[in-house]
């Protein structure tokens, strides 16, 4: 199911990769107790399965992250960190990416918040929070929105 979704997206992943792919996105979805729709809802959303690409800002990969949160995450699960091979290689990027959003969902006890922290950063969010500030949920809405049609 995860590869037909995969085949559906114009993508800069050769086949097998695509395949191989699948099932990594089903083993870290499982382990992070995630529905696979979900991760691939979020994938679509970040690069639209351009395994290539870079924001403006600098976010890189599948799940678009950020060069020192992605460094430090590695670090943490072990992976060695190479710099952009690292975050251009989509298997070591889907690991690093559902982790960082799994301890996001972790700290902030909500999937919405944890999903606005992941767009724009915790700090930010952590410090709209202390403000007793409005927490933007467009993009809580966009990743619903790409999880529900799939």
């Amino acid at each position: 199911e995860i590869s037909g979704v995969l085949e559906k997206y114009s993508t800069d992943l050769d086949k097998g990769t695509r395949a191989e792919l699948a099932e990594v996105i089903y083993e870290e979805s499982v382990r992070y107790n995630h529905d696979p729709k979900f991760i691939l809802a979020l994938i679509a959303i970040e690069s639209s399965f351009q395994n290539q690409s870079v924001s403006e800002k600098g976010a890189k990969g599948l799940m678009q992250l950020m060069p020192y949160v992605a460094e430090s995450i590695a670090q943490e699960l072990g992976i060695e960190w190479n710099g952009d091979p690292t975050l251009f290689n989509p298997f070591l990027n889907l690991k690093i990416g559902i982790h960082y959003l799994s301890q996001l969902i972790l700290d902030f006890d909500d999937l919405r918040v944890a999903l606005v922290a992941y767009n724009y950063g915790p700090t930010y969010v952590k410090s709209l929070i202390e403000r007793k500030q409005k927490i933007p949920l467009h993009y809580y809405r966009r990743i619903l929105t790409a999880y529900q049609m799939l």
